[in-house]
């Protein structure tokens, strides 16, 4: 009996692949293993569906396995979007490592996918899957902060799982620091989020990230003013690090496969993912977590800027500069307005340009036009399916 209980904790242990067991660091072909067992063998995972629930004891039973001192669903009933109350029957997989510290690092990822066709390869079973594979390595560290593994349900219906987390989970103020993988196996650029409406992720946390970045030598990661602002203004794009933020916990996000994985589509399969990015992203995100168990978090916990990434450079723009920024650019336009007035006035009328009111209600609807489909032609030459992310880059 004790032999066969030692051969089952054996092949938990090391499932999906028996050669995976032995080695201290991240591998890709472990994380490709656990995403082709999300994928292929569970398969798609909208939330409250049953087979959202089974990737999520799915996902306990793993952290059991690496060891973990408390593993679980925290589930939720029932969630509020648009001022409408749903039900649902979904929730979280959490596992717990004790550190020498009750102080947490929450590593996430979001388990379901966008809707039952969709098998959600890249999104975000990668990000789960990357989850666990940090959670097989960590278990068998010293760790000075405890390690809270995350994977939350209902990502695609709005951030539920993540916002349910941090209403209920019950040692949320001994979290200090909160990591977010939301696609790992796009063969792209790593996207980092860091916005929400409280504020931004604190600057020692992006200047960290990026520097580990270049430090692995993966130079992938960026941040696209341009885009993020869109977005964030917008409310388009976000993911399971913004409820923390709104905490005023230190958090970030890491997402790979924008531009060109077919998230949120049935092409989201196993055979588009990357092993290539599954390591590289693990690599970043594990790098990190290796940095603060070994120098500690700092205590910002959240700063206010505008970020751009000039030449590989990070220029971290105080708020009242963009004000007065814009301030003086509305104060140029009015003067521009009135010279052109000014200069117009000297020439004479039979030379001067007009406009009728149907040409100016013309020029408007023409504008408005190309506004509204300018995305569907960008989508229809190069290719861009989601518009549900705007990029204005393509």
């Amino acid at each position: 009996m004790l032999i066969k209980r030692i051969l089952s904790l054996i092949l938990l242990f090391c499932t999906p692949a028996l050669t995976f067991c032995q080695t201290e660091d991240v591998n890709a072909d472990s994380i490709y293993a656990y995403i082709k067992h999300l994928t292929v063998n569970i398969g798609p995972r909208p939330m409250g569906s049953v087979n959202e629930r089974i990737a999520l004891d799915w996902t306990v039973e793993k952290f059991n396995g690496f060891g973990a001192d408390t593993a679980y669903v925290l589930e939720f009933k029932k969630f509020k979007k648009d001022k409408r109350a749903f039900n649902t029957n979904s929730g979280i997989a959490i596992g717990i490592f004790s550190g020498k510290t009750d102080s947490a690092i929450v590593i996430g990822g979001h388990i379901d996918s966008a809707s039952p066709e969709i098998a959600g390869a890249n999104d975000d079973a990668s990000g789960t899957a990357t989850v666990i594979e940090l959670a097989r390595i960590w278990s068998r560290k010293n760790r000075r902060y405890t390690m809270v593994f995350t994977a939350f349900g209902g990502e695609e219906q709005g951030l539920v799982g993540s916002s349910y987390f941090v209403e209920h989970y019950q040692d949320l103020d001994k979290v200090s620091l909160m990591l977010q993988i939301d696609m790992t196996a796009g063969d792209d650029k790593i996207f980092t989020l860091i916005d929400s409406d409280s504020g931004q992720t604190p600057i020692w946390l992006v200047k960290d990230a990026f520097e580990m970045d270049r430090s692995l030598g993966i130079n992938r990661l960026i941040y696209p003013t341009h885009i993020s602002t869109i977005n964030n203004l917008a409310d388009r794009a976000g993911s399971d690090h913004q409820p923390f933020l709104l905490k005023n916990i230190p958090a970030i996000d890491f997402t790979a496969g924008i531009n060109n994985s077919p998230i949120h589509t049935q092409q989201d399969i196993l055979e588009n993912v990357s092993k290539e990015m599954l390591e590289k992203c693990g690599l970043l995100v594990n790098g990190l977590i290796a940095k603060y168990q070994k120098e500690g978090i700092p205590k910002t916990k959240s700063d206010r800027y505008d970020l751009w990434q000039l030449f590989g450079l990070l220029l971290f723009i105080p708020p009242l500069l963009v004000r007065l920024f814009v301030l003086l650019s509305f104060i140029l336009g009015i003067f521009a307005f009135f010279h052109s007035r000014k200069n117009r006035l000297i020439i004479p009328k039979k030379e001067r340009v007009r406009f009728s009111g149907w040409k100016l209600f013309l020029m408007l609807i023409i504008i408005a036009i190309f506004f509204q489909l300018g995305e569907g032609f960008i989508q229809f030459f190069n290719g861009f399916r989601y518009p549900w992310f705007i990029n204005i880059n393509k």
